[in-house]
């Protein structure tokens, strides 16, 4: 049995916060893993509230990453919950619908920051960024790239097939 368990402040995840637990089926522990944060109140503002909205946090972050956008953002779909996860169309620079949902970022000072958890699949294939963007400001203040990318040394040509990286997301 697999038992993962997230941390949440006002009703809003934490980021890397993911703690999990293997346990077999007569109660012994395989392994567990605990990446929880103390005092989770003191380190936040408290604040649930973005001063910026998705579609803003997206625009922050196309701009930041230097994307020509070719062109609109729209909210396709908004959910009323506390991180108010929104589905935005891909502006010209993703290949699917940027998802979008307010989470919190434990930044360098050991503070925790309101942000747009936001996915953006580059058009030219090359990045998969999973970013954080600061829900006040814009700046992004963590990165993921889920893109892998063959660095072996070798002819590259024999990769000739593009592959879709979606087909079996919802398979």
């Amino acid at each position: 049995m697999y038992l993962q368990v997230l941390l949440v402040v006002n009703g809003i995840q934490i980021n890397g916060t993911e703690s999990g637990i293997h346990i077999l089926p007569d109660g012994t522990t395989i392994s567990a893993e605990n990446r929880f944060i103390k005092n989770t109140q003191n380190r936040s503002a408290g604040n649930a509230n973005p001063a910026l909205t998705a579609v803003q946090a997206v625009q922050a972050a196309a701009s930041q990453l230097n994307y020509t956008v070719r062109g609109t953002f729209s909210v396709l779909e908004r959910n009323k919950g506390a991180s108010q996860e929104t589905l935005i169309s891909d502006g010209g620079i993703s290949l699917s619908n940027i998802p979008a949902k307010l989470m919190y970022q434990l930044n360098e000072n050991g503070e925790l920051v309101l942000t747009w958890d936001i996915s953006i699949e580059e058009t030219s294939r090359q990045n998969w960024w999973s970013l954080r963007v600061d829900a006040s400001t814009g700046n992004i203040i963590d990165t993921a790239n889920w893109m892998v990318s063959c660095s072996f040394e070798h002819d590259h040509s024999m990769h000739e097939n593009v592959l879709d990286y979606n087909a079996n997301l919802y398979d």
